[in-house]
C-alpha cells in the first residue's frame, strides 16, 4: 500500500504547526516510509519525497545535513562538487540551486528559505563549538526533525552538548585542510574531538535516551505510513543534555557503559588525548 503524497505532506504540516516550528533541521531515510502515490522509479521518489516536505514547510528556514566524512582523509572541501553522504533527499536539496550550503567542512549544512540569516555560511574551526551551525540551531530554536532516519544517526547536536561541556571521553584532534569555493580557496584550522576507536570504547545507550527525552517530554514521534516522524527542539534538549553531562558526563552510556569508560580513564588518564591513542599527527 502506497503513501499519498498528500498524506505525507499534509501530515508533516499538521505536526510543524502543532509544535509551533518556526524553523527546521531534516534528517532523513525516505526508505522508511516506502514510494510515495504509485511510483516505485527510485529517482522519482526522491523527487516525490522532496516536493511533498517543500509544500509542507512552507516558508520556513530549512536545514538538511549535508555531511561529507571524506575531508578527513584528502584535507580539501570542496563546498560545490562533495557529495551529501547522508540520504539520497539530502543529496537532492544540496543540488538545487535555491540551497546555499555552509562553509563547514565534515559536518556542513545546505540552508533554505533563510532570508533572515538565523543560519551562517561561514566556516567554523570547531563544528560544534562557538560560530557552528548547531550553535545558530540552538540560538534559533530550531526543531530537529528526524524523518524516517533513527535516533543514533540523527542527534549530532550531542555533540554540540559534549563540546560545550567538554567531557574528557573523546579527545581533540586536528585536521587542518582547505576549503575550496567557486570564488576563492582558503586553509582552514580545523578540530573537533574524536571518538576513540578500537579500545573497547563502548557505545551510546541510545535505546535509554530514546525513552528517556519521550518519557521528559523532548521527544516527540508520530507514525506516518510505514515510517516514523520524530522531533525535538534543539535548545531544549541541549539545555536538558547538559544538565545530565554536567552532573555526570559519562550520562550518555548505560551503566555498564560508563564502568568501561572509567577503567579506560584508569589506565589511560583523564581526559583522554590524542596521544594516548594515536601517534603523534604531522600537522
Amino acid at each position: 500500500m502506497y503513501l499519498s503524497s498528500l498524506e505525507f505532506s499534509k501530515t508533516l504540516e499538521y505536526i510543524f504547526e502543532k509544535h509551533g516550528a518556526a524553523s527546521l533541521c531534516f534528517h532523513t531515510d525516505m526508505l522508511a516510509f516506502g514510494f510515495l502515490d504509485s511510483s516505485s522509479n527510485p529517482r522519482d521518489a526522491v523527487r516525490r519525497h522532496a516536493e511533498a516536505l517543500m509544500s509542507a514547510v512552507g516558508a520556513r528556514p530549512l536545514l538538511f545535513p549535508t555531511f561529507n566524512y571524506d575531508y578527513t582523509r584528502t584535507r580539501v572541501y570542496n563546498v560545490e562538487t562533495d557529495p551529501c553522504q547522508v540520504g539520497a533527499l539530502n543529496e537532492h536539496f544540496r543540488r538545487q540551486s535555491f540551497s546555499s550550503r555552509t562553509l563547514t567542512p565534515v559536518f556542513n549544512f545546505c540552508a533554505m528559505n533563510d532570508v533572515s540569516g538565523l543560519f551562517s555560511l561561514k566556516a567554523a574551526s570547531d563544528p560544534f563549538g562557538e560560530g557552528s551551525t548547531f550553535e545558530d540551531m540552538r540560538r534559533a530554536q530550531t526543531w530537529i526533525c528526524m524523518l524516517g532516519a533513527p535516533l543514533a544517526q540523527s542527534l549530532t547536536m550531542n555533540h554540540h552538548v559534549e563540546q560545550s561541556v567538554g567531557i574528557g571521553y573523546r579527545y581533540p584532534k586536528n585536521f587542518p585542510g582547505k576549503v575550496v569555493t567557486k570564488e576563492e580557496a582558503f586553509e582552514l584550522s580545523f578540530s573537533f574531538r574524536a571518538r576513540v576507536l578500537n579500545h573497547a570504547m563502548p557505545p551510546y545507550d541510545f535505546a535509554r535516551w530514546d525513552w528517556e527525552l519521550s518519557f521528559g517530554g523532548l521527544l516527540y514521534k508520530y507514525p506516518l505510513g510505514k515510517g516514523e516522524v520524530a522531533m525535538l527542539r534543539s535548545d531544549l534538549y541541549f539545555d536538558y543534555w547538559y544538565a545530565k553531562l554536567k552532573k555526570n558526563e559519562l550520562h550518555p552510556f548505560s551503566l555498564e557503559g560508563q564502568n568501561a569508560v572509567r577503567a579506560l580513564y584508569e589506565k589511560y588518564g583523564y581526559p583522554f588525548t590524542l596521544e594516548m591513542f594515536e601517534a603523534p599527527q604531522a600537522c
